[in-house]
């Protein structure tokens, strides 16, 4: 004999409470073409559900979907909304642009901007295959389907209404593919008639494959930053966060009118010089092409090079910083130059300024150097063009060359003015003037660039290996009194001359100079000698001022 019968399973369980038509919400659909499946399934309008769900809203006004989710996720989750698809966007591209839009427009751009639209755009080859509305349609930067290739639709083909951008869709009970909107009739009747065209059957228009390959690249960025992984973009390894921070600093600048232009979308344009700057292979291409294409204005847009007060207005991507900067290569002044670090691996604001957002490079981080790290005149050698013939011909290594070089070196990554910069280094305030004959000829022989360099690797140098001298120390305790008097104190019985002649190579040893650039009294003896000991000097130097732990001289290694 057979026993009992099962029970028959039920789709979702055994709540008694739960509607008995199961309609899931898709992987990527959106909350409002969820509602319209659901109600057309139960052949009632979404204003309708709503009722049964406990929600009295008017047909006349747009719902908060979100707000009414979070407010009864039990009564949703009975309708067939289950939790885990409860979420505003349940899509891996929709809660990543969600999560990056709030970031770019709250912390970048310093203001509110809703990027997610009411209306929605539609592909109809899609609603013909799934009958659903995907939920990235509504975003703005949704501008081609991946699937068939094809420009996204954004209004019906007979009464141009956008889907979606009117309440209507509301209050109406017809297939989820529909137009919802009303047309006007002159037949005088009360109420208007639906439009009710299938948007499944509008005719589409092939997406240039520039276009595609920018909307896959960029949906491939969102994903990854979603994963918070890292991507390749001129060049960089950078968050894939801070390259969607500068793709949509691009197309936000580059957003064009769509009447008058020859495009779809307000973000075509955008998204397709974002993709084809940061998709060069490097900074300098980047910045080429930036140039030529006009892809923001290099003094008013993303990376202003001052004043400082602009610059500070709201953050600064660092990549589109280094790009920016890097269009500048050649045209400003060599303190500019040096201050912004053109011609580096990454050119960025002087780290003071604080108006970067994520640095591109551990050596964008580095402040500039204190003026104790840096010595008079750099040590032999520390500076070089690349071969000796080259040095010896632009004077690179000579004491006035490598005076000029540490003028240049307190200036790198700095703000601080000239006159500022030669005083302390110990020098006449107008000997700037000289060094810039001095840079300039360089650079006329095409070798600036390679003395920046130099120059940033020095600076990172003496970041990663400080120098155990205050030099600027040195150069205030070093006075021609001082000097003299340990040479009267130390060498009692010798002559005239060969106090001076200590006194120069004290003077030398002490502050890391050149005997040419000592004060008068100094300057005016022989060059640096004689019979003093080592050990002397040591005193002297002690006397001076100098720490016991500190030695009295060092070179970098």
């Amino acid at each position: 004999m057979a026993g009992p019968r099962a029970l028959r399973t039920i789709v979702g369980g055994y709540d008694i409470y739960r509607w008995p038509i199961y309609v899931p919400r898709g992987d990527d659909e959106s909350l409002a073409g969820w509602l319209r499946r659901l109600a057309h399934r139960y052949g009632i309008t979404v204003t309708g559900v709503l009722a049964e769900l406990g929600i009295d809203h008017r047909s006349q006004a747009q719902p908060d979907l979100p707000a009414m989710v979070e407010a009864d996720p039990t009564g949703f989750a009975r309708a067939g909304l289950d939790p885990p698809q409860q979420a505003a966007r349940c899509s891996v591209i929709g809660a990543s642009l969600d999560r990056l839009d709030a970031h770019y427009w709250s912390d970048i751009r310093c203001r509110r901007s809703q990027r997610w639209t009411r209306s929605s755009r539609f592909c109809p080859r899609c609603l013909a295959e799934t009958g659903q509305w995907a939920e990235t349609w509504q975003h703005p930067y949704h501008l081609a389907c991946l699937n068939h290739g094809v420009l996204l639709e954004w209004r019906c083909p007979y009464c141009h209404a956008a889907p979606f951008a009117k309440p209507t869709w509301l209050a109406h009970d017809g297939s989820p593919t529909a137009c919802h909107d009303f047309i006007d009739t002159s037949t005088g009747k009360r109420y208007r008639a639906r439009c009710g065209t299938q948007l499944s059957e509008t005719p589409t228009v092939e997406a240039h494959p520039d276009l595609l390959g920018a909307q896959e690249w960029l949906w491939t960025l969102i994903a990854a930053a979603s994963r918070e992984e890292q991507v390749v973009v001129a060049g960089f390894h950078v968050p894939a966060a801070t390259a969607y921070e500068a793709a949509a600093e691009i197309i936000t600048e580059n957003t064009l009118d769509p009447k008058i232009s020859d495009i779809r979308f307000a973000e075509e344009h955008g998204l397709q010089v974002a993709h084809l700057l940061l998709t060069q292979p490097s900074l300098r291409d980047a910045a080429s092409v930036a140039a030529e294409v006009r892809g923001f204005n290099a003094q008013e847009g993303v990376a202003p090079i001052g004043p400082l007060f602009h610059v500070q207005q709201r953050p600064r991507n660092g990549l589109l910083t280094a790009i920016s900067l890097q269009q500048h290569q050649g045209q400003l002044t060599v303190g500019a130059e040096l201050k912004f670090r053109i011609g580096t691996p990454a050119p960025c604001y002087p780290q003071a300024w604080r108006a970067t957002t994520t640095p591109l490079t551990p050596a964008a981080c580095l402040p500039d150097l204190p003026m104790s790290s840096i010595p008079s005149t750099l040590w032999p050698g520390s500076i070089t063009l690349g071969s000796a013939e080259l040095d010896d011909r632009h004077g690179v290594d000579t004491p006035l060359g490598r005076a000029f070089a540490a003028i240049a070196l307190a200036r790198f990554a700095s703000d601080r003015g000239w006159r500022l910069i030669a005083v302390n280094l110990g020098m006449p305030a107008h000997c700037a003037s000289t060094g810039a004959r001095h840079w300039h000829a360089i650079d006329k022989a095409g070798h600036w660039p390679t003395y920046v360099q130099a120059i940033s690797r020095l600076f990172e140098l003496l970041h990663a290996d400080s120098p155990p001298i205050d030099y600027e120390r040195r150069r205030i305790t070093a006075q021609p009194a001082a000097i003299q008097a340990q040479g009267r104190r130390l060498l009692p019985d010798a002559t005239r001359e060969d106090r001076r002649g200590f006194g120069a190579r004290l003077w030398t040893l002490y502050t890391g100079s050149e005997i040419q650039f000592a004060p008068a009294p100094l300057s005016e003896g022989r060059q640096p000698g004689g019979p003093a000991p080592d050990e002397m000097i040591a005193a002297a130097a002690a006397a001076l001022g100098k720490p016991p732990d500190e030695p009295l001289v060092w070179h970098p290694p």
